[in-house]
C-alpha cells in the first residue's frame, strides 16, 4: 500500500490534523461504502462511524480535492450572497408572509 502525497487544497490547508491514508487494493468487508471525499461525504462517513457503523469513504483523489477544497468554499445549493444579505432577505420574506391579506 503506497501513501499519497499532500496535495494543496482549502481542507488540508486547514485541516487540524494530518491524514495518513492508502489505496484499496483488496477487497474490504464493510456496512457502507461513501463514494467522495467532499464536505458532504467526509460528513456522512463520519456520523455513521459515530453510530459505530464500519465505513469506507472512497475518494479519486484528495480529500477535497473537488469543489470542496476548490472553490469558494460555498457550502449551499446556489445562492451566492453574503450571510448578511440573505440574513435581510430572509427576515422580510417572513414578514411579508406573516401579514394577512
Amino acid at each position: 500500500m503506497s501513501k499519497r502525497a499532500p496535495s494543496s487544497n482549502l481542507w488540508r490547508n486547514t485541516a487540524r490534523k494530518a491524514l495518513g491514508y492508502t489505496a484499496l487494493n483488496e477487497d474490504q468487508a464493510v456496512d457502507t461504502v461513501v463514494i467522495g471525499g467532499g464536505y458532504t461525504g467526509v460528513t456522512a462517513a463520519l456520523e455513521l462511524a459515530e453510530q459505530g457503523l464500519n465505513v469506507t469513504l472512497l475518494e479519486a483523489n484528495d480529500i477535497g480535492h473537488g469543489g470542496s477544497g476548490r472553490n469558494v468554499g460555498l457550502v449551499n445549493a446556489g445562492l451566492w450572497m453574503e450571510p448578511e444579505k440573505i440574513e435581510k432577505f430572509w427576515v422580510k420574506q417572513r414578514a411579508r408572509k406573516s401579514i394577512p391579506s
